[in-house]
């Protein structure tokens, strides 16, 4: 098998020039996307091709002559049985592409014959029997070049006439069949018909006949051929111009002219002559009907002229899914009536040149099928020879007849029983009298079974032979040799008795007068006249054969014939039952007859060395063949080694070595795939190594050697042990890279390989589920994007997988990876952003229709208005007390992330100040978008242009812009102007391609068609002309025009604006432009779609739309507030917007002043005065204290004691127990204390200048020492 891994079907694998890949995508198919694998993929190559002819169903895969089955030699089919296609591009170059089985960058040919004079097989005085009558051979020599040879009358390629390189002439990609369940590939390959036209005197009109074939290797085209394409090669069993002459019949050959993109393609129709029909009969006088077979389901016509009337009779039959057929005749038949029979099978033409048949002669005949005849047959019983016996293999009740031999006289007969056997019980000793009988049977209704001798005394004689050798249909006399000079003889004619040659003194005999028809069976019987002797056994038998027929097809011997073999077989293309006989050392050994598959064989006693041996074949009404080739059976040398595993080879390797058990100087001959690629001889150790070219061991070739000693004139040997070249695997370092990590869901994007590998595929991968997730591409040695498919909402990391199409594994995964995160794609309508990539903005984008935010269009200004205040009471409420602020600054900021918060990106836009009242207003002009947009003419019926002389109307032509003669308004229709209601029309223009090079000023007016949505020109007078105009605007070109250069119109803004602020107009509905001339000065000539649809004219659009969906902050200037003021409201205001036009005045500061802490006043109106306001005035209390030990002792000193810092606090207040003192810290946060006696707290205060905090306190509990030791005694 090929591994492929995911490659995508289309993909080009290995790449020629421009020629072969038009649009430079790296695919065969129309877009990169590949084929849509339906099989037949012919509707979806870039370049338009056509079929090669095909015969029957068409070609299948594992045909091959030679080479393996399903290899990459072997034609496939698509769909419907084509393989091989052509083209003829707009340069003039002849294209060619193959479909095979598989892949390699093998030493093998590709070919296509070409026939130029419409002569073929015997009509062309150059046949040969390698070469049936073609002129031309372009090949493909796989791993080179292309080249062209003139095979006129030759079988060699020895007149070459051009060579192009396979670098630049030849491509090979996927096809989207898998024939042998892998994927099958396209080989490509193209000449210049140009040189064609030179080298060989035709030109593009000259009828040509194609046939494609591949060879075993990449020697020329007419040496061993491997495949014919279009056809089953089993049906040939060899005859290669056979195939070509059946191909020949079904193509009418076709001009070149006839394969291009716009043309009906090649003209295939029947032109075989069907198979003649055969009739199943002898004819004999008084016959009334008529019956044979034919083709199936075939017409047979039968004409019968009457000889004695004279008259003709007519009729037409049909022919049964079998092939058989039946007819009645008007009169019966007559000595000298003739009969004539030709058909018509289904896509073939009328049968020719068959056979007229003669009453009572010239018939192959076919003997009926008559009773089987009795056999076992005995003599005896109780008393002696009273009963004769035997055996029929037939219903019970069939007639057995026993004849006296002597005179045909009837002795007696009997019926078989149930069991198949018969008896004749006389009764009495020796009633069956001791002689010769004939014995026959016949069943109900079948005619009698030819004759068994049975000789029931006297001995027998000996067998006569027949020697007038061969007998034909039209031989008068047969002769032969007698056993001796006393026998007579009696003729057999297919088994039944014809007539009797009496005794004479010769050893001789002969008979006269007995009328022969081809295919009849003759043998005699002798019996001696003395002795009351039987008849002896038939002699050798004598098959009648037409006089006028045909030569039996030579069947082929398969060598080589090795000494002990003991099987001889090979095939013959003659038709089954074809007898075959085989002789060795010119002595016949034995016969057999040819199977359904064209197969023979026999089993034979073990040839000997130098043994010689053929074979001939003998088909029914046909002469003997001529003798095969003969074959000598030799002995063969010992297979060589080769040193694989322990020595791999890898692609590009240059030695092959191995041991051989011959003597010194054995050759040896090295292969990949069957090719020879190095030679080379064993040296005095046993060894062998070769030097073969580094292109010729490719990954997956099957690398065998075979060993040859000539000097013991030996057969070559078998083929080593296999060695698979291994291949070297493609690079893993290339550096992935992609424009945004974040893409929209369902949409395809692409990634990049920043430095590929020239001729290796890459393709992505999801890296997690191992699964294919893009197309594939070949590597060039630089950059290449790969196509992601669409995606699901996700995150993705993906892999890129790097491999060569080879028969052996060669895959590896880049080391880079990507994540990518897929969003969902839904479009929010006004933030300025395409969130679903679809290249539509907010409103612009259809999935925005309905939404509030894009049902405005209003280019007012926005107002946003407030007012400051001091809100004396804190109740958030402007009223009562409160008073307006003056002079305050109010800043106004862009909030671009849309959050309300005033953080990055967001910017300042404006300040004011408030006035007496502290209000203040901003205006802010709605959100406006810029949008470009293009249509180009995408239909024939949608450029035109009419005649302003007398208003008639071209719709397939290039437009002619200007003074002409006469003059014209040219018009252009273009679709699809997704242009919104209200928007405004900034910039447009027309894009042109010059049709041809002209110069000069030319003058002209642009007008649009006044309508809402315009209609599709027609060929009707004044179809232009008579269409509602806009304003215009003028065109004044001075510039001279190039071929196929682009051009734009001036600014035709004004008159697209008109058409769309029409009430009727919907975003979407087509805009018609025209041009006339201003004056009579100058043309232009434009390219129009029927032209070319890539260079039709293209209408370009820019227009801006005021969509709403602005969002804002505001917020005050703080710095000339109190130092203690507050907010009661916000301090930061948000104001969005939808439309244009719209106000929002509930932007309200409410501002306060914060508590006065010793003036016992309640300054902030909170019911708490100085420092009972525990919000403004009075500061937290410290959090927990931490002792620095966690136990203390009585009289214990230094210990420590602290807290965290109080917000807004200046100073701390500590406190101690009576007993304790305070000896350092405090006012700090951390103070020690000396311990007395008494344990108690410690506490502590925040002060923050104005008030005290409550306080915060910690327990501390003394211990006492332990008592100390008693009295030490001294012990």
């Amino acid at each position: 098998m090929t591994y492929t891994y995911g490659q995508t079907p289309g993909l080009i694998i290995s790449n020629g020039d421009a020629v072969l890949d038009p649009n430079g995508d790296g695919y065969v198919s129309v877009n990169n996307t590949g084929f849509s694998g339906d099989g037949y993929d012919v509707d979806e190559f870039e370049i338009t091709m056509f079929p090669m002819s095909i015969v029957g169903s068409g070609e299948v895969n594992s045909d091959m002559d030679r080479n393996p089955d399903c290899g990459f030699t072997d034609f496939v089919p698509d769909s419907i049985g084509h393989t091989a296609y052509a083209a003829l591009d707009d340069q003039n170059n002849l294209i060619f592409r193959m479909r095979m089985a598989s892949t390699a960058t093998n030493s093998k040919g590709y070919h296509v014959y070409i026939d130029t004079d419409n002569l073929f097989g015997a009509e062309d005085p150059n046949y040969l029997s390698s070469n049936p009558g073609f002129e031309i051979m372009i090949s493909f020599e796989s791993t080179t070049e292309v080249k062209v040879y003139n095979i006129d009358g030759l079988n060699n390629c020895t007149d070459q006439k051009r060579v192009y390189p396979a670098t630049n002439n030849v491509q090979k990609s996927v096809a989207s069949t898998t024939n042998c369940n892998d994927p099958d590939y396209f080989y490509d390959f193209y000449v210049p018909f140009d040189d064609i036209i030179t080298d060989f005197g035709i030109s593009n009109s000259t009828p040509l006949f194609f046939a494609s074939l591949t060879t075993a290797s990449s020697v020329c085209g007419l040496k061993s051929l491997a495949d014919v394409a279009g056809v089953d090669n089993n049906d040939y069993r060899g005859c290669n111009n056979c195939i070509f002459e059946d191909l020949y019949c079904k193509q009418t050959s076709t001009p070149v002219d006839s394969l291009c993109a716009t043309c009906s393609g090649t003209d295939l129709s029947p032109g075989c002559p069907s198979d003649c029909p055969l009739l199943l009969q002898q004819i004999s006088q008084g016959d009334t009907t008529l019956e044979g077979i034919a083709e199936k389901d075939a017409s047979v016509y039968l004409e019968v002229h009457y000889f004695s009337i004279p008259t003709v009779h007519y009729d037409t039959l049909t022919a049964s899914e079998t092939g058989d057929w039946f007819g009645n005749l008007p009169d019966p038949l007559t000595s000298e009536d003739s009969v004539i029979i030709m058909a018509i099978a289904d896509g073939k033409a009328i049968s020719v040149l068959c056979k007229s048949y003669i009453t009572g002669n010239n018939l192959c005949y076919t003997a009926p099928d008559c009773t089987e005849e009795p056999y076992n047959i005995v003599i005896a019983g109780s008393p002696s020879k009273s009963k004769i016996s035997g055996r029929v293999d037939e219903a019970a009740g069939t007639l057995v007849t026993i004849y006296y031999a002597s005179d045909f006289s009837v002795f007696t007969t009997t019926n078989t029983i149930a069991d198949s056997t018969w008896t004749y019980d006389c009764g009495a000793e020796n009633c069956i009298p001791g002689t010769q009988f004939y014995i026959t049977s016949q069943a109900s209704g079948e005619c009698e079974s030819p004759l068994v001798d049975h000789c029931g005394g006297g001995g027998g004689t000996d067998t006569p032979s027949i020697t007038s050798l061969p007998l034909y249909d039209t031989s008068s006399t047969i002769s032969g040799i007698k056993p001796d000079s006393i026998s007579k003889l009696r003729v057999f004619l297919n088994g039944y008795y014809v007539d009797s040659i009496p005794a004479d003194t010769s050893y001789n005999w002969s008979i006269s007068g007995v009328v022969l028809n081809s295919g009849d069976v003759v043998n005699v019987k002798a019996q001696r006249t003395n002795g009351n002797k039987c008849w002896s056994v038939a002699s050798n038998s004598a098959t009648v054969i037409a006089a006028f027929g045909d030569t039996s097809l030579i069947p082929t011997l398969i060598p080589p014939l090795i000494t002990g073999d003991t099987l001889i077989n090979g095939y013959s293309l003659s038709p089954p039952g074809t007898q075959i006989k085989l002789f060795i050392n010119s002595v016949i050994q034995d016969t057999t007859t040819v199977d359904d598959l064209g197969n023979w064989s026999f089993i034979v006693p073990a040839v000997s060395t130098s043994d010689t041996v053929h074979v001939t074949g003998t088909e029914l009404c046909k002469s003997e063949s001529r003798p095969s080739q003969k074959v000598v059976v030799r002995n063969q040398s010992d297979k060589p080694s080769i040193n694989c595993p322990l020595l791999d080879l890898y692609e590009g390797d240059t030695v092959v070595s191995g041991t051989s058990t011959e003597a010194i100087g054995t050759i040896i001959y090295v292969y990949i795939d069957q090719d020879s690629i190095g030679i080379t001889t064993v040296d005095g150790l046993g060894n062998w190594s070769a030097i073969v070219p580094s292109y010729s061991l490719y990954p997956g070739g099957a690398v065998t050697a075979k060993a040859i000693n000539n000097g013991s004139n030996e057969l070559l040997s078998r083929a080593s042990d296999t060695c698979i070249v291994k291949c070297i695997l493609p690079l893993d370092t290339m550096k992935l890279s992609i424009d945004d990590t974040s893409k929209c869901e369902n949409l395809s994007f692409y990634l990049t390989i920043n430095n590929s590998q020239d001729g290796i595929i890459y393709e992505p991968y999801d890296a997690e589920a191992d699964t294919l997730i893009g197309y594939s591409f070949l590597g060039n040695g630089g950059p290449i994007d790969l196509l992601i498919f669409p995606l699901l909402v996700d995150t993705f990391r993906i892999s890129v997988k790097a491999f060569k199409v080879t028969t052996v594994p060669c895959e590896i995964s880049l080391k880079d990876t990507l994540t990518i995160t897929i969003h969902p794609a839904i479009e929010i309508c006004n933030n300025g952003i395409d969130d679903d990539c679809d290249g539509l903005i907010d409103c612009f984008d259809p999935d925005c229709i309905g939404n509030s935010i894009c049902n405005c269009v209003n280019p007012d200004e926005d107002t946003i208005k407030g007012i400051v205040y001091y809100d004396i009471n804190a109740d958030a409420v402007f009223s009562g007390p409160d008073t307006a602020m003056a002079n305050v600054m109010v800043r106004l900021y862009k909030d671009s992330n849309e959050n309300g918060i005033l953080d990055v990106p967001d910017y300042p836009l404006d300040s004011v100040l408030t006035n007496n009242s502290g209000e203040f207003t901003f205006l802010q002009a709605p959100k406006t978008i810029t949008t470009t947009i293009s249509s180009q003419v995408n239909s024939g019926n949608d450029d035109a242009y009419e005649a302003l002389s007398n208003n008639s109307v071209s719709i397939n032509d290039k437009l002619k812009i200007g003074s002409h003669s006469p003059n014209y308004n040219v018009g252009s229709r273009f679709t699809g102007l997704n242009i919104p209601k209200g928007a405004t029309v900034t910039n447009a223009y027309i894009q042109f391609y010059a049709h041809d090079g002209q110069t000069g000023t030319v003058d002209l007016v642009i007008f649009a068609e006044a309508s809402d949505s315009s209609v599709m020109f027609q060929s009707l007078n004044s179809d232009l002309t008579s269409r509602t105009r806009t304003d215009s605007v003028n065109w004044l070109i001075n510039n001279n025009w190039v071929k196929d250069d682009p051009y734009q119109t001036t600014n035709i803004a004004s008159i697209v604006q008109q058409v769309i602020d029409h009430s009727g107009w919907n975003s979407g509905n087509p805009i018609t432009i025209m041009i006339e001339p201003n004056s009579s000065t100058g043309k232009r000539n434009a390219i129009d779609y029927d032209k070319d649809p890539t260079y039709a004219p293209e209408l370009f659009v820019t227009y801006t739309m005021s969509v709403g969906g602005d969002y804002y902050l505001l917020d005050l200037n703080e710095t000339l507030f109190p130092i203690d003021y507050g907010y009661s409201t916000d301090s930061l205001h948000g104001s969005a917007f939808t439309c244009g036009g719209q106000i929002d005045d509930n932007n309200i500061f409410g501002v306060k002043t914060g508590e006065i802490c010793d003036d016992t006043i309640d300054n902030d109106a909170d019911g708490l005065v100085d420092c009972a306001d525990t919000i403004d005035c009075r500061p937290s209390a410290p959090a927990v204290i931490t002792p620095g030990n966690a136990s203390t002792c009585i009289n214990n000193t230094s210990e420590t004691y602290s807290i965290a810092p109080v917000a807004g606090a200046i100073s701390y207040t500590w406190t101690v127990p009576a007993g304790a003192t305070i000896t350092a810290g405090q006012g700090t946060t951390m103070v020690t204390v000396d311990w007395g006696t008494t344990p108690g707290n410690v506490c502590v205060k925040a002060d923050n200048g104005f008030c005290e905090s409550l306080s915060t306190c910690y327990n501390v509990v003394l211990t006492f020492p332990p008592n100390s030791p008693s009295q030490i005694n001294n012990n």
